[in-house]
């Protein structure tokens, strides 16, 4: 809570209030730790195991300590925003086999063709899944290979949680990639750009209007060589909707010879 109203406090550039919340948050957090944490034991006694209606509190589900729920800043970063593309691209996918689903139930007959055209939504859920898919190869790639090495010079550690969204995204999609028929036809990539850029210029105006840190140091443009990085960055789109291309091609024709062997 400190946090979201230490974020509208910034935002109506109120910055010493804002740092006071941020302080009282840090303060409140310490004295969690001190009750909860159970050093002979080695570890936190906030979730109670024991149902009872008496004593049911939110940390009963989630435990404080683990500081799951951070803010609305969490949304800045592009990892965040594409893990949310990529729950969205499963519940719409769950949505629509329980729309065929419900179809086959009813009895209702639908007439095949070798390539029938697919609707809106069907074509919705293509784009999805193919702007998702580069996304995360993108995401991972400049995590792993750009933003780990910058941090690791800074000294910083990453949470674990921060290393569970950068690969679990890739694993679940993977997974799927693998079990679903979806096209992933070159020109789609300029939906993958599309959703790029609409991070970048979100992040240009957010920043025009409000003074605030910027997710990734690259994105700086105060930064001298922040040209040059808006450059790489841009490349590096071609290579990885190409990854995830190649590998549905590779599905494709491993899923030929075994068939033709079968």
């Amino acid at each position: 809570m400190e946090l979201d109203i230490a974020f509208l406090t910034n935002v109506a550039r109120e910055s010493s209030y804002a740092l006071y919340l941020t302080g009282a948050l840090k303060a409140r957090m310490k004295a969690i730790f001190a009750v909860y944490w159970d050093e002979e034991k080695g570890q936190w006694n906030v979730i109670i195991l024991e149902w009872d209606a008496s004593y049911i509190f939110a940390s009963n589900f989630i435990p404080l300590s683990a500081q799951l729920l951070n803010s609305g800043t969490i949304f800045l970063y592009y990892t965040d925003l594409t893990y949310t593309l990529l729950i969205i691209y499963f519940g719409f996918g769950c949505l629509l086999s329980m729309y065929g689903c419900y179809h086959h139930y009813i009895g209702l007959e639908v007439q095949r063709h070798p390539r029938q055209i697919a609707g809106f939504w069907g074509y919705s859920f293509q784009i999805t899944f193919q702007m998702v898919a580069a996304a995360v190869v993108l995401t991972d790639c400049v995590f792993w290979f750009i933003v780990v090495p910058y941090l690791a010079i800074k000294d910083f550690s990453l949470n674990s949680l921060t290393i569970a969204l950068h690969w679990t995204n890739a694993v679940f999609l993977l997974g799927d990639a693998a079990l679903n028929s979806l096209r992933f036809p070159w020109f789609r990539i300029a939906y993958f750009l599309l959703w790029t850029c609409f991070y970048v210029v979100f992040q240009w105006i957010f920043h025009a209007c409000i003074f605030f840190w910027w997710p990734y140091p690259f994105l700086d443009l105060s930064f001298s060589f922040s040209p040059l990085w808006y450059l790489l960055v841009a490349l590096l789109h071609i290579p990885c909707y190409g990854v995830f291309f190649l590998l549905v091609k590779l599905k494709h024709f491993l899923l030929k010879i075994f068939l033709r062997d079968g």
